[in-house]
C-alpha cells in the first residue's frame, strides 16, 4: 500500500472512530457490534488522530464527555473479561493495544477539558472580584474625598469660629470700655452738680448719654455682621406686601422710610437727646 492510500485509509478509519465515539456519547450503540467496528478500524497497525478526538470531545458537553468515558472504560473492561475467559478473536491483542491507548486519551482529554473549564471559571471569578473591588475602592475614594472636604469645610468653620470669637471678644471688651469711660464722665459731671449750670449738666448727659447709646449699637450692629446674624426689624404690613428679603418691598418700606422701620429703635433714642440737648440750649439762650 502506497503512503497516499495508507494516509487516506488512516483518515477514513479516524472519521468512523469519530462516529463511533459520537454514538458513545448518546448511548445508542452496541458493545458486540462497536468491538467488531473497532477490530476492522485497528487492524493494520492503525493509530487514532489525537486532534480529531480532542475537537470530537471539546464540542461535546460535560454530560455527553462522561458517557464516553464510562462507555470506553466497560468497552475495556468487557475485552479483558473476554480475552481472559479464552474466547478467541482475531487479533484481540492490537485491539485492547489500541481501545486501551484511547480510552486513556479520553480521560486524558477530559481531565484537561475539566482543569481548562475550572480555570476559566476561576478566571471569570477572578475578574467579577477585581470590577467589584475596584467599584469599592472607586466608593472608598468618593467617600474620602467627601470626607476630606467635610474635614476642611469644619476646619474652615473651626478657624472662623476661632476668628469670630475673638472679634466678638474684643467688642465686647470695647462695650465695657465705653460704660466705663461713659459713667466716669457721667460720674464726674455729677460731681461738680452743685457748680455746674443744670442747662450745661443736661446738655452734658444728653451727649454723654447719646454716645454711650450710638457706640453699644455700632459694637452690636459689628457683632451682628460678624456673626452672620440681622438686627434690624422688620418693615410693618401693608395692604399689599411685607419687606422682608423673599418677598416684594412695600412702598413704606423705601428710602427714608424703610431705614426708619428697620433702626427705629436707635433712631428714637438720638432724636430724644437732640431734642433734650436742643431745649437745654433753647433755655439757656432765654435765661440769658
Amino acid at each position: 500500500m502506497s503512503n497516499k492510500s495508507r494516509i487516506e485509509n488512516n483518515l477514513i478509519k479516524n472519521q468512523q472512530l469519530i462516529n463511533i465515539i459520537d454514538g458513545m456519547s448518546k448511548s445508542d450503540i452496541d458493545n458486540a457490534t462497536t468491538i467488531e467496528k473497532l477490530k476492522d478500524i485497528y487492524s493494520e497497525d492503525f493509530r487514532h488522530s489525537y486532534s480529531m478526538i480532542s475537537k470530537k470531545l471539546h464540542d461535546m458537553d460535560s454530560d455527553e464527555r462522561d458517557i464516553v468515558s464510562e462507555g470506553m472504560s466497560q468497552l475495556v473492561d468487557g475485552l479483558i473479561e473476554y480475552e481472559k475467559s479464552g474466547s478467541s478473536i482475531d487479533g484481540i491483542e492490537g485491539l485492547i493495544k489500541g481501545i486501551t491507548k484511547l480510552n486513556d486519551h479520553i480521560n486524558l482529554e477530559i481531565i484537561r477539558i475539566q482543569l481548562d473549564t475550572q480555570a476559566d471559571e476561576k478566571l471569570r471569578d477572578a475578574v467579577i472580584r477585581a470590577e467589584t473591588i475596584k467599584e469599592n475602592t472607586s466608593y472608598l475614594e468618593t467617600n474620602v474625598n467627601d470626607l476630606n472636604s467635610e474635614i476642611w469645610d469644619l476646619k474652615n468653620q473651626a478657624e472662623s469660629s476661632n476668628t469670630q470669637s475673638i472679634t466678638i471678644l474684643s467688642i465686647f471688651a470695647g462695650i465695657v470700655f465705653v460704660f466705663t469711660g461713659g459713667f466716669s464722665l457721667i460720674s464726674t459731671a455729677l460731681q461738680n452738680i452743685n457748680s455746674a449750670s443744670v442747662y450745661k449738666m443736661t446738655y452734658t448727659l444728653s451727649l454723654v448719654g447719646m454716645l454711650i447709646y450710638n457706640l453699644i449699637f455700632l459694637f452690636f450692629y459689628m457683632i451682628a455682621k460678624v456673626t452672620g446674624k440681622d438686627i434690624s426689624a422688620g418693615c410693618l404690613k401693608t395692604s399689599q406686601h411685607y419687606c422682608f428679603n423673599d418677598e416684594k418691598p412695600c412702598e413704606s418700606c423705601k428710602g427714608p422710610k424703610k431705614f426708619f422701620r428697620k433702626f427705629w429703635y436707635t433712631l428714637v433714642p438720638n432724636i430724644f437727646f437732640i431734642l433734650v440737648m436742643l431745649v437745654a440750649v433753647i433755655a439757656w439762650l432765654m435765661r440769658h
